[in-house]
């Protein structure tokens, strides 16, 4: 597998000198052409969806995480265009939720383990601060070295290409897409608070403002 990756990421830079002097990059929804870089479809669905213990977000968290700005899901193929990375254009058996590529469900229970966490996030490592999840999303070698070239209505496919998405920190700047992953999140947890909190409001002043009748005084818009 690693020899297949080496050979695929040699013939990305062999197409990216030979096909960008007249391609640029578009939006998904062209015809889409593999090239023959010497591995089949199922290894490459190997290499885009196989967990390699990276644990972002809870899974289910971010199969419902919207934008912080608006109520569009994070994961729309828009949003996910906007940050660099490739949209999946449909579900495979690897992928049924149409994640984007390089984008994965880690359920494997050797790298969800809290023991094994301790093991690499050091002595400082406070379990009480990780959500108990089984389930997480998160990225494999697949979403940074996987791009597409667009020459008029045809999309060529580099596996082991370089993508466009800013996922490494710069200096004191963290990367684009960890700043608007944890914005949206915490966009949700703040709104989920208020929700919350306007649930408890009601309840109080419902039970203030009983009256002897036990019909509530509460306004209609609480």
């Amino acid at each position: 597998m690693a020899l297949r990756v080496a050979h695929a990421m040699r013939a990305s830079g062999l197409v990216c000198g030979c096909l960008l002097a007249y391609a640029d990059y578009g939006c998904s929804g062209d015809e889409l052409i593999y090239l023959d870089q010497g591995w089949s479809e199922a290894e490459r669905e190997q290499f885009y969806y196989t967990t390699q213990g990276s644990q972002l977000i809870p899974y289910e968290w971010f199969l419902a995480l919207e934008r912080a700005t608006d109520e569009e899901l994070f994961r729309s193929d828009a949003n996910i265009e906007h940050l660099g990375f490739l949209p999946a254009r449909s579900a495979t058996p690897r992928n049924p939720d149409r994640l984007p590529i390089g984008f994965v469900k880690d359920d494997n229970a050797l790298t969800t383990d809290y023991g094994i966490k301790k093991s690499f996030l050091g002595r400082d490592f406070q379990e009480s601060a990780y959500p108990r999840q089984d389930t997480w999303l998160g990225l494999t070698c697949a979403a940074c070295h996987t791009s597409e070239l667009h020459a008029g209505a045809k999309t060529i496919r580099i596996d082991g290409g370089s993508s466009l998405a800013d996922t490494q920190p710069s200096g004191p700047h963290t990367s684009a897409f960890v700043t608007s992953l944890a914005t949206a999140a915490g966009a949700a947890a703040r709104a989920s608070a208020a929700a919350a909190a306007r649930t408890s409001m009601r309840r109080m002043v419902g039970s203030l403002l009983i009256r002897p009748s036990g019909r509530s005084r509460a306004p209609a818009s609480w």
